[in-house]
């Protein structure tokens, strides 16, 4: 689960704060941020702007599984099962951005709703990518550019200051990754 915080600023250098693990197994960040929800430089679009903000990993289902079936490395599995991901949306003049922060590694993937583009996933695939709004919801088709590579469709949803995500591959119809994104950074005390 991710817990979301109002739209923020590029993170211009900054460093994220490092993860931190408990006893029990469960990961947690200790975050602070500023709201800048009413600065200008951040543009809301009312199509989609129930994304805006950021989010924090709270729980994940089945993605070591799911990694596996797209036949990501045994090395690259760990680091994903290990990384606690800050994910922020941002929207400027229907531009979309998609941040990721963890200790591992940054990214970010920029795009226009509706236009199909290449992008490089984190584990190195070449995949022909489109975004859409589909009943609120934010649906993500990745398409595999290589014979042995697989479709997949992630779907991401904003419910009561929560974000939901669900991954499935195409090939065989089934939900592999449950990745579930909680309560609003803005409002959860950390």
């Amino acid at each position: 689960m991710f817990e979301r915080k109002a739209a923020l600023r590029p993170n211009l250098g900054r460093r994220l704060p490092a993860a931190s693990r408990s006893v029990a197994g469960s990961r947690s960040f200790a975050v602070t941020t500023t709201d800048y929800s009413n600065d200008s430089s951040v543009t809301r679009c009312a199509m989609g702007s129930h994304f805006v903000g950021r989010y924090k990993l709270v729980s994940s289902e089945n993605f070591e599984e799911y990694m596996k079936v797209l036949g990501v490395n045994p090395f690259l599995r760990k680091i994903g099962n290990l990384a606690v991901p800050i994910i922020e949306f941002t929207i400027d003049d229907g531009l979309w951005t998609i941040r990721s922060y963890t200790v591992f590694k940054n990214l970010a993937l920029s795009f226009r709703l509706n236009e199909e583009f290449v992008e490089v996933t984190p584990d190195g695939r070449q995949v022909l990518t489109i975004f859409t709004l589909e009943d609120d919801k934010l649906v993500q088709r990745q398409k595999a550019t290589k014979k042995h590579e697989k479709d997949s469709v992630i779907v991401r949803e904003v419910r009561e200051e929560k974000m939901f995500v669900v991954r499935r591959l195409l090939s065989d119809n089934k939900f592999y990754a449950v990745p579930t994104i909680g309560n609003n950074l803005r409002k959860s005390s950390m």
